[in-house]
């Protein structure tokens, strides 16, 4: 279920080839994703190195962005340490220690318009 409000409105911007914007800086998110983990890397660019994975669910704070990278609108999200996550580096799932941060993508793909969704 998503809120009205959570929709793309007007006046939100956007990267160019991105889809519109829905969050900006203060907001909380989730990842909302169908399935896939979302990956949280060390720069806005879907080249740089992954720090971790986050699963579907998971609830970030949006600390920094909207870089403009690869026709995607990028975000740098602080996410709590406990929360859950795929380490890319064992390939497996573990925990993170602290509070850590990474820039991470809105959306989209063929399979989900949206990886990151507002809480309203």
């Amino acid at each position: 279920y998503v809120e009205a409000s959570a929709y793309p409105t007007e006046d939100k911007a956007s990267c160019p080839g991105a889809s519109p914007q829905r969050l900006t800086v203060g907001d909380r998110a989730t990842v909302c994703t169908k399935i896939d983990r979302l990956i949280i890397r060390e720069t806005a660019s879907s080249t740089a190195s992954e720090y971790f994975r986050i699963y579907p669910g998971t609830v970030v704070k949006i600390i920094g962005g909207p870089k403009c990278s690869g026709d995607s609108s990028w975000w740098l999200v602080e996410v709590s340490g406990g929360t859950q996550v795929f380490l890319t580096q064992q390939g497996s799932d573990g925990y993170l220690n602290q509070t850590s941060q990474g820039w991470a993508r809105e959306g989209s793909d063929s399979e989900d318009p949206y990886f990151l969704c507002p809480i309203n």
